[in-house]
């Protein structure tokens, strides 16, 4: 036992006088994105960047493709939620998009400092896996949250399916992308494990 001086709470009584005493009396259990972000046992900052330059990377890519004729425009189907389609439902689009990308990245950091306590774009790659299945059969479900869909506008399907194959890889190597990026930017994890050594 030791005792650590808190502004807050005055002496504060740990194990081992350090958090992972506590992490270890935890038996292991799974915890919580909130955990992490308590504890501060992962690089909040550096997931965020991470995601917000990923976010930007998808965006920079449905461009590229709108400039080739192919009508893939995320941003304006989730700014059209909100708003009327034009510049501003695109704007409004943008901003949603780029705040689920930053959010998306921590739960990214939490997988890389919880499950394979490494970083790096192909960890990120694998993780990429698991967010495009979650996020594919998410568009499916769209049309029960959007207020234009389908009467306005055509219902994307799960894996964008209903606008043809080419959209449906497109939505795969962004998100693939997407995670490469995050893994490669965030870097050395917090929670790395030490090298084990051989004994005699």
């Amino acid at each position: 036992m030791s005792c650590v001086m808190s502004l807050r709470t005055g002496c504060v009584t740990t194990v081992g006088g350090t958090r992972r005493a506590r992490d270890r009396e935890a038996g292991g259990r799974r915890m919580p994105l909130a955990y992490f972000l308590r504890e501060k046992t992962m690089n909040v900052r550096k997931a965020l960047i991470a995601g917000l330059v990923g976010g930007a990377a998808m965006t920079v890519l449905a461009w590229l493709v709108r400039q080739m004729g192919i009508a893939m425009n995320a941003e304006m189907m989730l700014g059209t939620m909100v708003s009327s389609p034009g510049g501003a439902a695109w704007l409004i689009g943008f901003a949603m998009h780029m705040m689920l990308s930053a959010v998306i990245a921590l739960a990214y950091a939490a997988g890389f400092e919880r499950v394979t306590h490494r970083a790096g774009a192909v960890v990120g790659l694998g993780f990429a896996v698991i967010h495009v299945i979650i996020a594919g059969m998410v568009m499916g479900m769209i049309p029960g949250m959007h207020p234009m869909i389908p009467e306005q506008m055509p219902a994307p399907g799960a894996f964008m399916a209903n606008m043809g194959t080419t959209f449906v890889a497109l939505f795969v190597i962004e998100h693939l992308i997407y995670g490469a990026i995050v893994g490669a930017l965030y870097g050395p994890v917090v929670s790395a494990r030490p090298l084990r050594t051989a004994t005699a």
